[in-house]
């Protein structure tokens, strides 16, 4: 536990130095709102939204071994001795703030909450993985990625290596040895980081906010869902906590009636929701978000707005479309629809609509062989499908599907402020019936914050 610890501070130090690195890039562009503050948890979220792209171009060409964290170390050094000026600021100001509190009281119940479900979150992330698909090729993909740059046509060996996630290079730059083997922390990491957010909401500069209803609902939620799996490099149990960091800032950006303003959230909105559909596609809904922002400051917007999001999003995109296009030989594997590039090495296209259907059945949970196309009718697999959701999924199912009167009631007349609000949970709520049903859990609470 000591030793992840350890690995949890690297990664906020390295996280948080190039967070803090795109946030000056981005002040020295005049973007709005840049001249605050952000907050640690977004520092960190900023950070692997740059690095994602980054290591994600390297393991195209080297392998990530140690000689890659090392040259990553180095780097990230050379950017703390040029914001050292910033850093020792920021530390001389939290150290005040812990020596002459405004409150001391609420101090006290910050550290102990952050003690508390802290050492809740070490020990889940140090237990025997125990998701299904990490066994079958999460830490195969991850053993590529750690002694090989990509190959070409990977997905032939088995059709799951071919599963392109940005995930996985993440996790493999962060990945440290142990006695016990190599150990990947990066996800509890982030639940660390949704701790943070949360104390700060109940507590903090936040307090009285709907964030402090909001986040504690979402984080025990997902705390309760995904236990067993913190410690697996799954990239199911992170999807969550990048979207509702998404959702709560785009809320944000209402209430303080910026919602028609091209500004820093954003730009911030856009790269998680980016960084979660890199991670995986069933986040394709929370483009919603996103696209409303823009739509909604299309006016304010000047060519050097739109330059500069059309960059940000080649750079995040490119990388990850590389990497899948040499790994399977297909824009987005397993598409089969999408058939429109022509190599060696690609995967024979029965092979990838197998993998298809058996996506697509064992969703479902069909009763006939999962590689045969699905041919059941709505009525006749949702009655099976139900029957296999425990009771605690079926709850939050209902809640989620039945959060829609509530919504109209209370959305049938509202305020600009509530925009954000408003378009985060319809967002959630088609994403949750799009994607994973593990993701209802955001739809059912954010109707009722």
């Amino acid at each position: 536990m000591l030793t992840l610890l350890l690995s949890w501070l690297i990664t906020a130090a390295v996280t948080r130095v190039v967070g803090r690195t795109a946030w000056s890039w981005l002040r020295s562009k005049g973007l709005s709102g840049t001249e605050e503050a952000l907050p640690l948890e977004w520092l960190s979220l900023l950070g692997l939204c740059v690095v994602a792209p980054v290591v994600g171009g390297i393991s195209l060409s080297w392998a990530i071994r140690t000689s890659i964290q090392l040259v990553v170390a180095a780097s990230v050094l050379a950017l703390m001795v040029a914001q050292r000026k910033e850093i020792s600021a920021d530390f001389r100001q939290g150290w005040q703030v812990v020596k002459h509190p405004n409150n001391r009281y609420s101090l006290l119940a910050s550290l102990a909450i952050l003690g508390v479900l802290g050492i809740r979150l070490l020990h889940l992330s140090t237990v025997a993985p125990a998701n299904f698909d990490s066994g079958l090729y999460h830490f195969q993909t991850l053993k590529w990625l750690n002694e090989y740059p990509t190959v070409p046509g990977l997905g032939n060996l088995h059709g799951r290596l071919a599963f392109n996630s940005s995930w996985f290079p993440l996790l493999s730059l962060f990945r440290y040895g142990s006695p016990v083997g190599t150990v990947y922390g990066l996800g509890g990491f982030l639940y660390v980081l949704l701790l943070g957010a949360m104390v700060r909401a109940m507590i903090g500069t936040r307090r009285g906010s709907r964030e402090a209803w909001a986040l504690p609902l979402l984080f025990f939620l997902l705390l309760w869902s995904f236990q067993i799996w913190l410690s697996s490099p799954t990239p199911d149990y992170v999807l969550p906590v990048l979207l509702i960091f998404a959702f709560l800032r785009y809320a944000r950006k209402w209430e303080l009636g910026n919602g028609h303003r091209f500004d820093a959230d954003t730009v911030l909105v856009g790269l998680v929701v980016l960084l979660a559909v890199t991670i995986k596609l069933s986040a394709l809904p929370a483009l919603l978000l996103p696209l409303h922002s823009l739509w909604a400051s299309r006016r304010a917007m000047t060519r050097s707005h739109w330059l500069l999001v059309a960059g940000l999003v080649f750079c995040m995109l490119t990388p990850w479309l590389v990497r899948g296009i040499l790994l399977s030989g297909y824009l987005i594997y397993p598409v089969a629809a999408l058939d429109w590039i022509t190599v060696d090495w690609k995967i024979p296209l029965d092979s990838v609509q197998k993998e298809q259907y058996m996506i697509t059945n064992v969703g479902r949970w069909t009763t006939h062989p999962t590689c045969l196309p699905p041919h059941q009718t709505l009525a006749q697999w949702v009655p099976h499908w139900w029957l296999t959701q425990s009771n605690f999924m079926q709850g939050v199912m209902l809640l989620a599907a039945g959060s829609v009167v509530p919504a109209i009631i209370r959305w049938r007349k509202f305020s600009s402020q509530e925009t954000g609000w408003a378009a985060g949970w319809l967002t959630a709520w088609l994403g949750a019936f799009f994607g994973s049903g593990r993701h209802l859990i955001t739809a059912s609470v954010l109707v009722f914050c």
